[in-house]
């Protein structure tokens, strides 16, 4: 939002509905409106809430326990971590939003986002308390035990406002009470898969050939793609272009590299076959992925723009080489 394009008179108001605005953004919308002697306020309601009069209720997705051999780190070991950096920064309780923080820390997944395995949720964790605030219609019996086995207490998602006020008074308890119900708990995809040809794509490099860029969150997933069909029946122009996107990838794949190197370091690697014959692909090279979460996690990569710079690969981390 930028004050210059609203003919708004001086004194006025401008309402939002905080829950959909960061902290982040109404200081600075605060900041521009006040250039003008104007202000930002809360609405009390939320305009599109009032007009959808046939809004379909929200659904009871089940909360779907993200097993420990998948995610990797134990619930109480990621929650000990995080409080010794609250120590650290000498601070009493961390308040997490993002879906995806929250179903990565309580190891969690979900279904109420199309094509990312996430719950709508919020968590507060304390030095010594952690609170999972979701309708708990979501949770079966098996899911409510698993909370109660990881200390979480489980609180009711409209919960969170009222106990961020007591938070910010530290008068914020760990008394609770849960009450499940029986589902079925099912898997399902992430982000659409992006197929597209020569006529369709913007990168110069795979004109005439198929792109399959599946963005799937999925719990496990094997397909095999037959050579012949994918590249033995393209021009000697595009089977061209494909051997010089293997060969960096070869080269990118072959690397040896010394601790500390970033990825804006290597990306380099896998376009030199595509620059010799003038070719590119202006996008990055590669990025992380999520463990059945995120299609896009970070914040390492493999990239020419500057940001991957900013952190260096490390044992274990995945990159895609996503030429």
């Amino acid at each position: 939002m930028t004050i210059r394009y609203y003919n708004l008179p001086k004194d006025a108001a401008i309402g939002v509905d905080t829950w959909c605005v960061s902290v982040d953004t109404a200081q600075k919308w605060e900041s521009s409106f006040a250039k003008k002697e104007q202000k930002l306020i809360q609405t009390t309601k939320n305009l599109v809430d009032e007009v959808w009069k046939n809004r379909p209720p929200a659904q009871a997705n089940p909360v779907i326990v993200h097993p420990l051999q998948f995610a990797g780190q134990s619930v109480a070991d990621k929650l000990k971590e995080l409080r010794k950096k609250l120590v650290q920064g000498k601070a009493r309780a961390m308040i997490i939003t993002a879906l995806d923080e929250v179903a990565w820390l309580y190891n969690i997944r979900g279904s109420d986002v199309s094509y990312c395995p996430v719950v709508h949720t919020f968590a507060i964790m304390t030095i010594d308390s952690a609170f999972f605030y979701v309708d708990k219609q979501k949770l079966s019996p098996e899911a409510n035990s698993y909370m109660e086995g990881n200390g979480i207490i489980v609180r009711d998602y409209g919960d969170v406002s009222s106990d961020v006020v007591l938070l910010a008074s530290n008068q914020l308890t760990s008394s609770s009470s849960t009450k499940g119900f029986e589902g079925n708990p099912k898997i399902d995809v992430g982000n659409d898969t992006n197929i597209g040809n020569g006529a369709s794509h913007a990168v110069e490099f795979v004109n005439d050939l198929i792109w399959v860029d599946p963005g799937a969150c999925c719990f496990a997933l094997y397909s095999k793609l037959s050579a012949d069909r994918v590249l033995l029946q393209q021009s000697p122009l595009a089977l061209a272009k494909a051997l010089k996107v293997l060969k960096g990838h070869i080269s990118l794949g072959n690397a040896r590299i010394p601790n500390g190197t970033n990825g804006h370091a290597l990306d380099i690697l896998a376009r030199i076959p595509l620059w010799k014959d003038g070719l590119d692909y202006r996008h990055g090279t590669g990025h992380g992925i999520g463990s059945y979460l995120n299609v896009h996690e970070g914040p390492h990569q493999i990239s020419f723009r500057p940001s991957a710079r900013n952190v260096p690969l490390q044992v274990a981390m995945t990159v895609t080489d996503g030429q």
